[in-house]
C-alpha cells in the first residue's frame, strides 16, 4: 500500500532506462537501444524494490500454501496466456489480411490509446487491488470501494478519452508526421474501445479480488471469441468496420460483466448509470466543445485552444458541482487526503 514509494521507483526506473535508450540510439545502436530500455527498466525496478522492501523471501517451501493458491494462480496464468496470444495473433492477422502499412497504423494508434486506457487506468486498478482485497469480506465497504473506483475511472479516463478523440488527428500529425494520418482515424475508434474495456476490467478485477479467478478466465475466453468475430468481419468488410464492431462488442462485454457483478454483489448497470449522471454533466460539455471545434480546419493552435478550453470547462464544472471524484483527486494531488 506504499504507493508513494512505488511511484518513485517506477518513475526513476522509467526515466533512467529512457535516457539510456536515447543515448544508445544517438550512438547508433538502433533496435538494440529499445531492447536495452526494456531490460534496464526491469533490472533497475527490481533492484530498487529489493533494496527498499523490508520483507525478503525465505528458502522455506510449503506445499500446503502451493495447493491453496494453485487453482487461483493457474486460472490467472491461463488468462494471461490467452490475452498475450490474441495480441500477437492480432498483429500477425492484420499484417496478413491487409498489409504492413495498416499494421503500422494500428500499432501506432494502439500505442497512443494505451497511454490513457492502460497506463492511467492501470494505475487505478493496481492501487485499488490491495485496498479492495482488505475489505472483500465486508460487502458494503467493498461495493462502496468499487463504486468510487468506477466513478473515478469514468471521470478521469472519460475526460482524457474525449480530449484524445477530438485531437488525435493533429497529435498524430505533430508527433509522427502526415504520412501517419490514417493512424489518427484508427485512434478515434481505439480510444472508445479502451474506455469501455477499462470499465469492464475494473469490474472483472473486483470479482477476481474475492478469489473468483475462474470468472476472470471465462471472461477472457469470451473476449477471445468476440475478438475473433471482429477479425473475421474485418476480413470481409475492412479495418474500420472491424474497429467499429470492436466498440460495440466492448460495450456488450461491459454490460455482461456488469450483470455478472450484480449477481455476486447486487450492484447493477442501472446503479452504475445513476452514479455516472453527475459525471456526464462535466463530460457532455467537453464533447460539445470538441464537436464545435471539429467543424473548423484542424491546426495545432486550434487543437491546443480546444484542449485548454475543455480542461478549464471540466475543472470549473467539477468544482461548481462539487463532485466527490474531483474533490478526492484534487486532495490527493495536494496531499490533503488522509484515509
Amino acid at each position: 500500500m506504499n504507493f508513494k514509494l512505488i511511484s518513485k521507483i517506477n518513475i526513476i526506473s522509467t526515466l533512467s532506462s529512457g535516457f539510456l535508450a536515447l543515448g544508445m540510439a544517438l550512438k547508433g545502436f538502433g533496435i538494440w537501444s529499445l531492447i536495452a530500455k526494456t531490460l534496464s527498466r526491469e533490472i533497475i525496478q527490481s533492484s530498487m524494490f529489493w533494496v527498499f522492501n523490508k520483507w525478503k523471501p525465505s528458502p522455506i517451501f510449503e506445499l500446503t500454501i502451493i495447493r491453496k493458491h494453485l487453482k487461483f494462480g493457474l486460472n490467472f496464468l491461463f488468462s494471461a496466456i490467452i490475452v498475450q496470444t490474441y495480441n500477437n495473433i492480432l498483429a500477425l492477422t492484420i499484417g496478413k489480411i491487409y498489409n504492413l502499412q495498416s499494421l503500422g497504423y494500428y500499432n501506432r494508434a494502439q500505442l497512443f490509446s494505451s497511454v490513457v486506457s492502460e497506463n492511467v487506468g492501470g494505475v487505478m486498478t493496481s492501487v485499488s487491488y490491495p485496498a479492495l482485497a482488505k475489505v472483500q469480506n465486508e460487502k458494503e465497504k467493498f461495493i462502496r470501494g468499487v463504486r468510487l473506483l468506477l466513478k473515478q475511472a469514468f471521470f478521469v479516463v472519460g475526460i482524457l478519452t474525449c480530449l484524445l478523440f477530438f485531437s488525435c488527428n493533429v497529435l498524430i500529425d505533430f508527433f509522427l508526421g502526415k504520412q501517419w494520418q490514417k493512424a489518427g482515424e484508427f485512434l478515434q475508434y481505439l480510444s472508445l474501445v479502451g474506455f469501455f474495456a477499462l470499465l469492464s476490467s475494473i469490474l472483472l478485477n473486483s470479482i477476481m479480488v474475492t478469489g473468483r479467478s475462474n470468472v476472470y478466465l471465462a471472461f477472457q475466453v469470451w473476449n477471445l471469441v468476440l475478438n475473433i468475430i471482429s477479425l473475421t468481419v474485418g476480413y470481409f468488410y475492412g479495418m474500420e468496420t472491424m474497429l467499429m464492431l470492436l466498440i460495440v462488442l466492448n460495450v456488450f462485454s461491459y454490460l455482461l460483466v456488469s450483470h455478472i457483478f450484480n449477481g455476486f454483489f447486487g450492484y447493477s448497470i442501472i446503479n452504475q448509470l445513476n452514479d455516472y449522471i453527475g459525471l456526464m454533466k462535466v463530460i457532455m460539455p467537453i464533447v460539445l466543445i470538441g464537436i464545435v471545434f471539429s467543424n473548423f480546419d484542424n491546426s495545432l493552435l486550434l487543437v491546443v485552444l480546444m484542449l485548454v478550453l475543455q480542461l478549464i470547462t471540466a475543472f470549473v464544472l467539477a468544482s461548481l458541482l462539487k463532485l466527490e471524484e474531483f474533490i478526492l483527486i484534487k486532495n490527493l494531488v495536494f496531499q490533503k487526503y488522509t484515509s
